[in-house]
């Protein structure tokens, strides 16, 4: 669903709506998951409940960014960083908390640098 100039404002509010409310979704299915407290105990099978949601809905949301034609739309590219966004700093924070975990720490470095092949998709698709 890539919008070219000549898109109403109707496929233009669709987009930016979507968007929305996937940063809503993303929001509420972290807030609902786990508990708060679980942060404070180090509770692991929250932190793998949270990473397994998100991981689900980067590689969903991949798969259809893989599925069309032609050049990538640039509003689906936002949103797949914002995920991946949200999933380093879902580890981030269960690293604060488990300084000892060295895999995780591996798959954190592995984590930033495909945000960051991320982020130049979306910046060389807006030129």
């Amino acid at each position: 669903m890539s919008c070219k100039p000549s898109c109403s404002i109707v496929d233009r509010v669709l987009k930016s709506t979507f968007l929305q409310a996937l940063i809503i979704y993303v929001l509420s299915v972290i807030a609902i998951c786990s508990p708060g407290k679980a942060w404070e105990e180090s509770d692991k099978q929250a932190f793998e409940e949270k990473i397994g949601i998100i991981a689900s809905m980067i590689q969903d949301h991949a798969k259809s960014l893989g599925s069309g034609a032609g050049e990538l739309d640039p509003t689906s590219l936002r949103a797949q960083c914002l995920l991946q966004s949200i999933g380093i700093d879902v580890v981030h924070r269960y690293l604060e908390l488990n300084p000892g975990d060295v895999p995780w720490k591996q798959k954190y470095v592995k984590l930033r640098e495909g945000l960051t092949a991320c982020l130049y998709m979306m910046y060389k698709t807006q030129k």
